[in-house]
């Protein structure tokens, strides 16, 4: 049983009452849509038929403008008979909800700062501006690790990052969070317990589950860890992307029977839902489980106070939209993580920072990310922080590779900038780019390297994302000096 007076739901007695009347009064096929979190491609579906038609619970809406975002959640609510939970990914921004939302941080950058703070504000600002397009639910934070990084202390650090979070959506009124902890084997089951310990303590609200892991190690099912060591009382969604084939309908079962309330399914809105309904028919999902999910969905939607609200009121208006799109604040706030996340990782040579054009004037700087970059050349990062590297006063230039068209770097140099978009240099390494008597610096901007990380290099800088604000930082520190970069020389977190 359920009990919707306890955390996370804390439901008054009406509110309660008005879960079980709802559930009481469900034919077979809204109850096994309420099951269903679908996204907005959903087979092609229309909000109308999503909700009309197949009774989804949720969706995830993504890779839509912000305008379109809130008329596509518009038509969601007003069209249902109980209302949805709206999705986001909002771990990095506003960015997660929309194309054109706001971009302020990424797990990476805000671990490196050190500083919880930063990840409350982050829950808190993302997710405002995706609740003006009419979202109600983050599927954030994401706490995962940095490869070989499952130590206690990092562990320690995404626990703390991602109760942050959470605390920071509910400092929106009626938000939710269901984080999502990405397990490696590796990493031991002590150090996830205690991270998904502090998520449960911060009163999250939702658990994402990977659908290739339910079922196969009974210790990490839903029922065994979540509800059975830990005593978590959510909702857990189930995505079920790892599910394909034939006996898809059958694992589908088996998840929902295994301690998974809801289903995360993308397109094939109607075969998804006829292999949920059969399974609820047929008994292939008991009753019993199929009663408990239902509580829990629909107790998470009275908590969150969207049954008290008229459908048309859910979903802000346009002009609402307007003033909030791009707000002054969430720029702000990405500047400041970026001053106190910005990192010096190793710099073997003295006297290399802080850069004079007097002594650097003529810079050669190479994207050297590897084929997956697709950036045109003109907006590349490489491109743009030459671009600002010229404003003050220096004379870089972008490069190409060698091999690529490129030939061997230009000689006449007095500095060489290599900027990578993973954590290893490709495309023939750095050592390709080395030339006797010019010093050569790293820049990072994705997933942080360790100090033993490229080791020919002079110096090596992680800047965990080459966003415009964040290399206009990046220059301003280096014509500064070391002591500007203030983040931590090696975040083990890769999330928050």
């Amino acid at each position: 049983m359920v009990d919707l007076r306890a955390k996370p739901y804390c439901l008054s007695g009406w509110d309660a009452a008005w879960v079980k009347a709802v559930i009481a009064s469900m034919s077979d096929e809204e109850k096994a849509g309420q099951l269903l979190f679908c996204g907005n491609a959903a087979g092609g579906g229309t909000p109308q038929e999503l909700v009309e038609q197949y009774h989804i619970g949720g969706c995830h809406c993504a890779g839509l403008p912000s305008r379109q975002v809130r008329e596509f959640n518009r038509a969601l609510q007003t069209a249902a008979d109980i209302p949805l939970f709206l999705a986001c990914g909002t771990q990095s921004g506003g960015s997660g909800a929309a194309t054109d939302g706001t971009y302020i941080a990424n797990g990476w950058k805000i671990a490196a700062t050190g500083r919880p703070q930063y990840a409350r504000e982050l829950g808190f600002l993302a997710n405002e501006e995706a609740a003006a397009m009419g979202n109600n639910m983050a599927f954030a934070p994401l706490c995962a690790l940095h490869p070989g990084g499952g130590s206690a202390e990092s562990a320690q650090q995404a626990a703390e990052l991602g109760a942050a979070y959470v605390a920071g959506v509910h400092d929106l009124p009626g938000f939710a969070s269901v984080c999502r902890c990405c397990l490696d084997d590796g990493d031991g089951k002590a150090v996830w317990e205690g991270v998904y310990r502090a998520l449960i303590d911060a009163g999250v609200d939702g658990v994402m589950v990977a659908g290739d892991g339910c079922g196969r190690d009974p210790d990490w099912a839903p029922d065994g860890l979540l509800r059975g060591r830990l005593g978590f009382r959510g909702v857990v969604i189930c995505d079920t992307a790892p599910m394909t084939g034939g006996a898809r309908g059958e694992l589908m079962a088996a998840a929902i029977n295994g301690g998974c309330d809801m289903l995360l399914c993308s397109g094939g809105v109607e075969e998804n839902f006829q292999r949920v309904l059969a399974a609820c028919r047929d008994g292939a999902i008991s009753e019993a489980r199929l009663s408990d999910a239902l509580t829990r969905i629909l107790g998470l939607k009275a908590r969150m106070g969207l049954h008290r609200r008229a459908r048309t009121a859910l979903v802000p208006s346009a002009a609402a939209l307007t003033a909030i799109l791009g707000a002054p604040k969430y720029k702000a706030a990405a500047e400041m993580i970026s001053r106190d996340a910005l990192t010096l990782v190793r710099c073997g040579t003295p006297e290399l920072l802080p850069l004079r054009p007097e002594k650097y004037r003529r810079i050669v700087l190479a994207d050297v990310s590897g084929p997956d970059d697709t950036s045109p050349p003109d907006n590349s990062p490489a491109e743009l922080l030459c671009q600002r590297l010229r404003d003050k006063g220096f004379d870089a230039a972008a490069a190409r590779i060698p091999g690529e068209g490129g030939g061997e770097p230009e000689q006449g140099r007095d500095l060489v900038l290599l900027m990578s978009g993973a954590e290893r240099f490709e495309l023939g390494g750095e050592e390709a780019w080395l030339v006797p008597g010019v010093p050569a610096i790293g820049i990072i901007g994705g997933a942080p390297a360790a100090p033993s990380s490229a080791l020919a290099l002079d110096a090596l800088i992680n800047i965990y994302d080459a966003q415009p604000l964040t290399l206009d930082v990046l220059v301003e520190k280096l014509l500064t000096g070391p002591e500007a970069f203030r983040g931590s020389c090696y975040a083990g977190s890769r999330g928050y």
